[in-house]
C-alpha cells in the first residue's frame, strides 16, 4: 500500500505566518502608509516565490481554509 503524507501547511508557511502576525503587530494605525506597505511587500514575495504565497496570505487571513483534499464530505439535505 502506498501512503502519500499530506502536508496541510509546511514549515515554511508556519515561519511566514508568525512573521506576518508580527508586522501586523507592528502596524502604525495609519491605515493609508500601512496598507501600502504591506501590500508591497506581499508583491514582492509573490514576485520571488510564486503564487503559493499569495494563497499563504489568503488562508493566514482566513479568506481560503486549508482543506485536506483526501477527506470527503457527505452533505445531506433534509
Amino acid at each position: 500500500m502506498n501512503i502519500m503524507k499530506f502536508e496541510t501547511i509546511t514549515q515554511t508557511q508556519i515561519a511566514k505566518r508568525a512573521y506576518w502576525i508580527d508586522e501586523i503587530s507592528r502596524l502604525s494605525g495609519n491605515f493609508g502608509a500601512d496598507s501600502d506597505k504591506v501590500e508591497q511587500t506581499i508583491n514582492e514575495e509573490i514576485q520571488l516565490e510564486g503564487l503559493d504565497v499569495l494563497l499563504g496570505h489568503l488562508r493566514l487571513c482566513g479568506a481560503i481554509p486549508i482543506v485536506d483534499p483526501i477527506v470527503k464530505t457527505t452533505i445531506s439535505q433534509n
